[in-house]
């Protein structure tokens, strides 16, 4: 085996492997329940519809599951484009499709039995293949419901470098838009949540910046 190249990953150890047959992601977790969790999420999500990426193979010895490799660029990559080439049809369209994956998600009975959410809404955390938004990263799923996981979507993505720019705040106020003419939330709603999740994101970051 030959590692390619490493993964950003705050948790965990990230990279792309290869050998002589073919190209994988390997992940070492370094909390093994969340090894549990994200594996168990692979093995439930095989048995749907939900685009994510193939779970290849799994050591419980260590910690670490093998997963199909899709390609490099992320929504995020992707998005940082769009603002750079003031694409807004782009940007709207990349960030409608993470939230019909998002509500695809919440559609499936052992996620909407048990009222749980994505929570991660890092946009690292999805990958753009032949037009498809695939999910992953499971290992933060906690309660929580659509409504919450689009705020955080939204938060998330006002707060990337240039925060707030203006290319960001007209892409989501035609995200609103969409979301509002298709009857998903109510305005008020949304924006009460939106309002939440910025204020946690900005008490997150405060509290890293004052740990000495």
């Amino acid at each position: 085996m030959k590692i390619l190249k490493k993964f950003y990953s705050k948790k965990n150890l990230v990279c792309l492997l290869k050998d002589s047959q073919a190209i994988a992601v390997y992940k070492l977790f370094s909390d093994s329940d969340n090894y549990k969790k994200e594996k168990s999420f692979y093995q439930m999500f095989q048995y749907t519809n939900l685009p994510v990426p193939n779970m290849l193979a799994y050591k419980d010895e260590d910690n670490s599951i093998l997963l199909e490799y899709l390609q490099d660029e992320t929504a995020l990559d992707l998005m940082e484009q769009h603002e750079k080439n003031a694409d807004y049809i782009g940007a709207l369209r990349l960030i409608t499709d993470i939230f019909l994956w998002l509500k695809s998600f919440h559609e499936l009975d052992p996620i909407k039995s048990k009222k749980l959410s994505f929570y991660d809404l890092n946009l690292r955390n999805f990958i753009v293949r032949n037009t498809t938004v695939h999910g992953m990263d499971f290992e933060s799923i906690q309660k929580g419901d659509l409504l919450s996981d689009t705020a955080k979507l939204i938060g998330m993505y006002l707060n990337y470098d240039e925060k707030y720019s203006t290319f960001k705040s007209k892409t989501i106020f035609e995200f609103k838009q969409y979301i509002i003419k298709n009857h998903y939330f109510e305005m008020e709603n949304l924006e009460k949540s939106i309002s939440k999740e910025i204020l946690e994101i900005n008490n997150r970051r405060n509290l890293k910046s004052n740990v000495i």
